[in-house]
Protein backbone atom coordinates (compact mmCIF):
# COMPACT_ATOMS: atom_id res chain seq x y z
CA UNK A 1 0.00 0.00 0.00
CA UNK A 2 1.34 3.70 -1.31
CA UNK A 3 -0.20 7.06 -0.16
CA UNK A 4 0.16 9.91 -2.80
CA UNK A 5 -0.87 13.20 -1.38
CA UNK A 6 -1.39 16.78 -2.80
CA UNK A 7 -2.67 19.67 -1.36
CA UNK A 8 -5.09 21.81 -2.98
CA UNK A 9 -5.90 25.12 -1.06
CA UNK A 10 -8.15 23.74 1.98
CA UNK A 11 -8.31 20.33 0.57
CA UNK A 12 -6.35 17.59 0.44
CA UNK A 13 -6.29 14.55 -2.54
CA UNK A 14 -5.76 11.54 -1.34
CA UNK A 15 -5.05 8.17 -3.43
CA UNK A 16 -4.42 4.97 -1.58
CA UNK A 17 -3.38 2.30 -3.90
CA UNK A 18 -2.44 -1.28 -4.05
CA UNK A 19 -1.02 -1.87 -6.92
CA UNK A 20 2.23 -0.22 -8.69
CA UNK A 21 0.63 2.57 -10.99
CA UNK A 22 2.88 1.42 -13.88
CA UNK A 23 1.53 -2.23 -13.86
CA UNK A 24 -1.01 -2.95 -17.07
CA UNK A 25 -4.63 -3.58 -15.33
CA UNK A 26 -6.88 -1.43 -16.08
CA UNK A 27 -9.88 -0.15 -13.80
CA UNK A 28 -13.57 -2.15 -14.77
CA UNK A 29 -15.11 -0.50 -12.62
CA UNK A 30 -15.85 1.55 -9.12
CA UNK A 31 -17.80 3.29 -6.57
CA UNK A 32 -18.23 6.94 -6.61
CA UNK A 33 -19.60 8.58 -3.23
CA UNK A 34 -18.92 5.74 -1.40
CA UNK A 35 -19.62 6.00 2.28
CA UNK A 36 -16.43 5.18 4.72
CA UNK A 37 -14.98 5.90 7.68
CA UNK A 38 -11.70 8.25 8.79
CA UNK A 39 -10.02 6.33 11.28
CA UNK A 40 -8.84 8.55 14.14
CA UNK A 41 -6.73 7.86 17.20
CA UNK A 42 -7.03 8.97 20.83
CA UNK A 43 -5.31 12.58 19.51
CA UNK A 44 -7.90 12.41 16.79
CA UNK A 45 -4.61 12.07 14.21
CA UNK A 46 -5.83 10.39 11.01
CA UNK A 47 -4.83 6.66 11.60
CA UNK A 48 -6.53 5.15 8.45
CA UNK A 49 -10.08 4.40 6.93
CA UNK A 50 -12.58 1.71 7.12
CA UNK A 51 -14.99 0.54 4.33
CA UNK A 52 -18.27 -2.05 4.13
CA UNK A 53 -17.71 -4.07 1.30
CA UNK A 54 -18.15 -7.51 -0.58
CA UNK A 55 -14.71 -6.46 -2.79
CA UNK A 56 -11.70 -7.51 -1.91
CA UNK A 57 -8.36 -5.63 -1.09
CA UNK A 58 -4.93 -7.35 -1.78
CA UNK A 59 -1.95 -5.31 -1.19
CA UNK A 60 0.75 -5.70 -4.30
CA UNK A 61 2.90 -3.26 -3.15
CA UNK A 62 5.72 -3.91 -0.07
CA UNK A 63 3.36 -2.91 3.03
CA UNK A 64 6.13 -1.44 4.93
CA UNK A 65 4.48 -0.67 8.37
CA UNK A 66 0.20 -1.16 7.04
CA UNK A 67 -2.32 -2.97 8.12
CA UNK A 68 -5.05 -4.11 5.91
CA UNK A 69 -7.97 -6.39 8.08
CA UNK A 70 -11.60 -7.94 6.69
CA UNK A 71 -13.70 -8.85 9.42
CA UNK A 72 -17.84 -8.72 9.47
CA UNK A 73 -18.02 -7.61 5.71
CA UNK A 74 -16.12 -4.49 6.78
CA UNK A 75 -12.21 -3.14 5.43
CA UNK A 76 -9.72 -1.99 8.34
CA UNK A 77 -6.98 -0.18 6.70
CA UNK A 78 -4.72 1.32 8.99
CA UNK A 79 -1.21 3.27 7.99
CA UNK A 80 0.42 1.53 10.90
CA UNK A 81 0.73 -1.86 13.03
CA UNK A 82 -0.60 -1.33 16.50
CA UNK A 83 -2.88 1.44 16.03
CA UNK A 84 -5.73 1.64 18.20
CA UNK A 85 -8.57 3.56 16.99
CA UNK A 86 -10.87 5.69 19.08
CA UNK A 87 -12.94 7.63 16.61
CA UNK A 88 -14.32 7.44 13.14
CA UNK A 89 -15.90 10.17 10.89
CA UNK A 90 -18.25 9.47 8.39
CA UNK A 91 -17.49 10.41 4.90
CA UNK A 92 -17.06 9.44 1.31
CA UNK A 93 -14.77 8.15 -1.06
CA UNK A 94 -14.43 7.14 -4.78
CA UNK A 95 -13.04 3.41 -5.36
CA UNK A 96 -11.44 1.87 -8.29
CA UNK A 97 -11.71 -1.76 -9.22
CA UNK A 98 -10.63 -4.36 -11.34
CA UNK A 99 -12.58 -7.68 -11.06
CA UNK A 100 -13.78 -7.09 -7.79
CA UNK A 101 -10.48 -5.97 -6.01
CA UNK A 102 -9.58 -3.11 -4.97
CA UNK A 103 -6.85 -1.11 -7.32
CA UNK A 104 -7.47 2.32 -4.89
CA UNK A 105 -9.17 4.57 -2.82
CA UNK A 106 -9.34 8.12 -3.24
CA UNK A 107 -10.50 10.81 -0.59
CA UNK A 108 -10.44 14.62 -1.20
CA UNK A 109 -10.54 15.45 2.59
CA UNK A 110 -11.02 19.06 4.10
CA UNK A 111 -7.83 19.77 5.81
CA UNK A 112 -9.46 20.80 9.11
CA UNK A 113 -11.02 17.37 9.19
CA UNK A 114 -7.63 15.53 9.54
CA UNK A 115 -5.22 18.27 10.73
CA UNK A 116 -2.11 15.58 11.19
CA UNK A 117 -1.12 12.87 8.63
CA UNK A 118 1.69 11.82 10.36
CA UNK A 119 1.24 8.44 10.43
CA UNK A 120 0.65 8.16 6.68
CA UNK A 121 4.16 9.55 5.92
CA UNK A 122 5.58 5.83 6.09
CA UNK A 123 3.34 5.26 2.87
CA UNK A 124 3.71 8.30 1.50
CA UNK A 125 4.98 8.64 -1.92
CA UNK A 126 5.79 11.54 -3.72
CA UNK A 127 4.24 12.39 -7.27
Amino acid sequence: MKIRMQEAEELLLVYIYFYEQEGYMLNNGGESYKECYLLLDEVNDWIGISLESENMIKDHIEIHNGFINFADNEWTILFGKGLQIHNKVKYECITDLHDRFYRGIELILVKSIVPNISHASNLLRIS
